[in-house]
């Protein structure tokens, strides 16, 4: 029995183990297995797990994964993903260089990218090469910096706008004269090329001098090579060539060159009718009007023109060897002086008036003289006024005749009687009457006239004054009726002349350059027609005149404003002050469109002047964004005084020179005089620097006392900036606190302020960076020539280059490279 029982336990001992091991699992069945990869990590893991073990399986050294195994009755069953290639993220960017992928086609284990520097720029860093590591990427990002151009060497008559001495890729170097009296011989700018060399030398000034130059069909006077400043070329034309200009030329600087003016050359000997209509003008042939020497032309003038005198109208001309016409080949009017002929009294045409060819005028004869018979006008003829002479003398009476008589007569808007005179008295003017009107007065020796009811007077207005003068009227007229027409209107730009059998249509004529749109004047009712038109309007212009000359920035035009300015017009422009002229200052209206002329204003500051710093100025005139440096008297602090729109911009203002009020026997003693007396200021030990501790005491003599027991409170507030230390409430005589300023700001003096007898000494500031962003750089056009276009901080005196973008050009005289000076950066334009 007790055998049995043993064997039986025995068996079930055996079976229970053979079952067990057989819910094992094995590393041989996950190794040869579908889960397996050759990217898992199997070092660590046992050859079994009994049922229900969990196993984590790792990854190798490069891959990242979440990865366990679970024994579930002899079998394993996985959890998680499979590993995978560990990502090292983005490499980095590098300023002005580019990166590639040479490995790999991702930024993971095992990856390798190659950094190239940008056109201009050469690598620095040892290695342009980073590789994806289990533990990130290894080095670090390369830098390219801008290739350095060698120094370059300026004369010191050149004036030079950037660093000769530091230049890099893409910088530019602008050269001027320090001297007005010089030129500049050689390129006006140069830059450092993407190989590190400038594209060209450093330029001279030189004289200003002209060359001879190669004339075309002519040659220059003598054996002189150059010509100096205002020197005059001697030159001759060849045979059947004459000068093309009739001004000599001259040599005279231009910008920053030196140039001839006008320019010197020869043109064929012809001669030339001009263009255009010619008013009663006609030329045969009609086929050109280009003629050469000897050559003929016929030329016809209208009915009221002439040639040669004023009784032809058509005569051949010829032209002469010199190129001129033997007579002037344009028809001129028939026209009559408007000076008051001999023994005439009353003259009705104006001074100013211009009579033509068969118009008349009223006239009236002196004392003693009279008409010929039948002629009541003066009519102007092609020889001149008829009837000749307008006056006659007549048999001299001496007679004494006066009427008297009292009139009701109201000469609105007065409404009062006058008392009417006509007399003829030796003395005195003889035909005081007004036809068809009255005459009142004298009242002071003034005589009022008026019109009767149905008549007017020939000009404008319904009463008029005369007087009688040594013997001789003026202002005296005659009326005429409401239905006749009065003085003929003035026509703005042209004439009126009466047509032939017309008494009451006359032509009108405009001024060469005009054309008419209205031809005809008419009198109807008394008043003259033109198709509604005002006389002002009458003559429109054909010649195309030009709007108001273009805007020069900084610049004024020497001479009253037009609308409109006719062709051949000139203006002249004068540049406000502290701006210089470069070009020759003038604008020339050709046929509706400004001759193009390149002027600017250049602004430039005087020379500086501070009796409170040191510097040296060895200019009177500094161009804009030029710069000098200095250091304050006061205080020895430098700065920079740069020259920005004719205004020195400086970097710290400097305080003037003090007297000392320490006396040189007393070492830290102070002395204060209030009157004629000394008072010493005491402070006490006990209420230190409050006011009511102060002790005064008036005496004859000075009296010192030391001040080492003079404390400082707290440190005084620094504007973007603070003590590198917390700081207390009181401080002892010669203590120091240190400051500094926040990120990007520039210390400028200190660092440390002290306490000195009370005071606190030390002067210091936090200069503030400039912030550039991609908003401010778009309205302008910009962007950045070697940064990337994002927002910028540039510190205190960094320069920074900018570009502009496609499509556009660089505009005004604010430059593309610009210093940022306490947080201000001027920004260039283009457009």
């Amino acid at each position: 029995m007790g055998v049995k029982t043993q064997s039986c336990v025995l068996f079930l001992w055996m079976y229970t183990l053979t079952f067990v091991k057989s819910q094992e699992c094995t590393l041989e069945q996950f190794v040869t297995g579908p889960m397996f990869d050759s990217n898992y990590d199997i070092t660590n893991l046992a050859a079994t797990y009994p049922a229900g073990e969990q196993v984590r399986v790792g990854c190798n050294v490069g891959y990242s994964g979440f990865f366990k195994l679970m024994c579930v009755q002899g079998n394993w069953e996985s959890k998680g993903k499979a590993c995978e290639l560990r990502s090292c993220g983005h490499p980095g960017e590098a300023d002005s260089a580019d990166f590639h992928l040479e490995k790999g086609e991702d930024f993971v284990f095992g990856s390798q990218v190659v950094y190239t520097c940008q056109k201009g720029y050469q690598m620095v860093s040892r290695s342009n090469i980073r590789r994806c590591l289990a533990a990130g990427w290894d080095g670090v990002v390369p830098v390219c910096e801008a290739r350095q151009c060698p120094p370059i060497d300026v004369d010191d008559n050149v004036q030079v706008v950037g660093n000769p001495e530091e230049a890099a890729y893409g910088n530019v170097l602008r050269f001027s004269c320090k001297s007005r009296d010089k030129i500049l011989s050689g390129s006006q700018e140069l830059y450092c090329d993407e190989n590190g060399a400038w594209n060209g030398k450093a330029p001279i000034c030189e004289e200003i001098t002209c060359t001879v130059p190669n004339i075309q069909n002519g040659f220059v006077n003598g054996n002189v090579d150059k010509y100096k400043e205002n020197e005059y070329l001697s030159f001759r034309c060849n045979p059947s060539y004459k000068a093309g200009d009739g001004k000599p030329s001259k040599c005279v600087k231009s910008g920053i060159r030196a140039n001839w003016s006008p320019t010197p050359l020869c043109k064929p000997i012809v001669c030339e009718l001009p263009l255009g209509s010619q008013e009663g003008t006609q030329y045969e042939p009609v086929s050109t009007n280009v003629f050469s020497p000897g050559e003929t032309v016929r030329v016809t003038c209208g009915n009221k023109y002439w040639i040669d005198n004023r009784l032809i109208k058509s005569a051949e001309i010829t032209c002469k060897e010199n190129g001129e016409w033997n007579l002037r080949p344009v028809c001129q009017e028939v026209t009559c002086s408007n000076q008051k002929p001999q023994h005439v009294d009353n003259w009705g045409v104006p001074w100013r008036g211009r009579i033509t060819l068969d118009e008349t005028a009223r006239y009236s004869c002196v004392k003693d003289y009279k008409k010929p018979v039948g002629f009541d006008l003066a009519t102007c003829t092609r020889e001149g006024w008829t009837p000749n002479p307008l006056c006659q003398a007549c048999r001299k009476m001496t007679f004494l005749v006066i009427c008297v008589s009292m009139l009701p007569f109201a000469i609105q808007p007065y409404g009062f009687f006058m008392c009417l005179f006509c007399f003829s008295v030796k003395g005195r003017c003889s035909g005081s009457d007004v036809l068809n009107g009255i005459v009142a007065g004298p009242y002071n020796d003034v005589y009022y006239t008026a019109c009767r009811e149905g008549y007017k007077r020939f000009t404008k207005g319904w009463w008029a004054t005369a007087e009688c003068k040594n013997g001789k009227w003026s202002g005296l007229e005659d009326c005429i009726a409401n239905t006749t027409c009065g003085k003929l209107p003035e026509i703005f730009n042209g004439g009126v002349t009466q047509r032939p059998r017309h008494k009451k249509k006359f032509q009108i004529t405009c001024n060469t350059g005009d054309g008419v749109l209205v031809k005809d004047l008419t009198c109807s009712e008394g008043e003259w027609l033109s198709n509604g038109l005002p006389p002002q309007t009458i003559c429109a212009s054909t010649a195309k005149s030009c709007n108001p000359p273009p805007k020069v920035e900084n610049s004024i035009i020497k001479a009253s404003y037009q609308r409109e300015y006719f062709s051949d017009s000139e203006v002249t422009y004068q540049c406000r002050d502290n701006y210089m002229m470069e070009g020759q200052g003038k604008m020339i209206c050709k046929d509706g469109q400004w001759m193009e002329n390149i002027i600017t204003c250049t602004p430039y500051c005087d020379k500086l002047r501070d009796e409170s710093m040191t510097f040296t100025a060895d200019k009177e005139i500094y161009l804009n964004e030029e710069f000098i440096r200095y250091r304050c008297d006061i205080n020895n602090l430098e700065g920079i005084a740069t020259c920005v729109n004719t205004k020195w911009n400086k970097t710290r203002e400097c305080e003037g020179k003090k007297r000392c009020k320490y006396l040189p026997q007393c070492n830290n003693t102070i002395e204060h005089r209030w009157g004629t007396k000394s008072t010493v200021l005491a402070l006490s030990k006990r209420k230190k620097l409050k006011q009511k501790a102060l002790v005064k005491k008036h005496l004859e003599k000075p009296i010192f006392i030391s001040l080492d027991s003079l404390d400082c409170g707290s440190p005084p507030f620094l504007t973007n900036g603070d003590t590198t230390e917390t700081s207390r409430s009181d401080y002892k005589h010669d203590e120091k606190v240190h400051y500094s300023c926040k990120a990007y700001h520039t210390l400028e003096g200190g660092p440390y302020r002290t306490c000195k007898n009370g005071k606190w000494i030390g002067e210091m500031k936090c200069l503030k960076p400039c912030t550039v962003d991609e908003e401010a750089m778009r309205s302008h056009n910009i962007r950045f020539r070697h940064k990337p276009d994002d927002k910028l901080y540039s510190v205190h005196l960094e320069w920074i280059g900018f570009t502009c973008t496609s499509g556009t050009s660089h505009v005004g005289t604010i430059g593309m490279r610009q210093m940022c000076v306490d947080g201000v950066m001027l920004l260039p334009t283009c457009q």
